[in-house]
């Protein structure tokens, strides 16, 4: 592959670098090393294949339904791996945002009704999301991830959960809070149609600013639009700070719930509470 790239023996060896196991090809799962060959094996000697994912990618492409075939048989060992799936999920419709709604394309003469990469982008994640149904279903302590339970109770829609992760993922990529609104609308819309529908996601009485699960910086007061959103500090504690669920509460959180008991008006109690 090497060679077909590069002319130069100095320049091949270069190369090596687009196949190490953290270049962006193998980090990505865009290529692997073929089956039965020895990971510590000499790069050079090694052979590559497309991974399962690119192909399906490549026929979704042309128009062309992979067959099915469930390639994760079993469950979730635990919340990390959950959030793992949910991450690579994430991926995909952040892919599917940016390709339907960068400034060329919204402010072009046609819509994207029939933009096939789109389409395209949207079946894989309903695909995704089945398999990810798949493993919950096989995972023995799903119903007591964190995360699965801040969905439950909170009574969370699937547009809802994907902002809350790509809010979550953003921070602990890029230590980023904020992402604008506008974005997350888009995040989780697969037309034009679905973006003017999902701006009532941000409105004030709707489940994401109701149940405090994020918080609005708006530019122009009452214009969500304009606005930056972040999560609320107990949703990130809540949902990855699972190790420490069983430590004593702390003298600080003693006193921050006692400070917000006092701030409680009487008539506004149960309410807040």
């Amino acid at each position: 592959m090497l060679a077909t790239l590069f002319e130069s023996s100095y320049d091949l060896l270069k190369g090596l670098d687009l196949l190490q196991p953290d270049s962006y090809l193998r980090a990505n799962d865009l290529i692997r090393v073929e089956p039965g060959e020895d990971e510590t094996t000499d790069l050079l000697e090694s052979r590559f294949q497309l991974s399962p994912s690119t192909v399906e990618a490549f026929l979704e492409e042309i128009g062309v339904r992979p067959p099915e075939k469930e390639r994760h048989g079993q469950g979730y060992a635990n919340q990390r791996e959950y959030l793992v799936d949910l991450k690579l999920l994430h991926n995909l419709y952040r892919a599917r945002a940016r390709r339907l709604f960068n400034a060329d394309r919204w402010w072009r003469q046609r819509t994207t009704v029939g933009d096939r990469a789109g389409k395209a982008l949207s079946r894989r994640i309903e695909r995704f999301e089945r398999r990810i149904q798949t493993r919950l279903a096989l995972s023995d302590e799903a119903e007591n991830f964190p995360i699965q339970r801040l969905v439950r109770e909170n009574g969370l829609t699937r547009s809802e959960t994907i902002i809350l992760l790509h809010l979550m993922f953003l921070e602990l990529l890029e230590g980023n809070p904020y992402a604008d609104t506008v974005f997350l609308i888009q995040l989780v819309s697969a037309s034009e149609d679905e973006v003017l529908a999902h701006r009532r996601l941000f409105s004030s009485h709707a489940t994401l600013r109701r149940r405090d699960l994020v918080d609005l910086e708006q530019m122009l007061e009452g214009r969500e639009l304009t606005s930056e959103c972040r999560l609320q500090n107990w949703v990130l504690d809540r949902v990855l700070g699972e190790d420490g669920a069983d430590e004593p509460i702390s003298a600080d959180e003693k006193l921050n719930f006692h400070m917000y008991l006092k701030r409680l008006g009487s008539s506004n109690f149960l309410n807040d509470f």
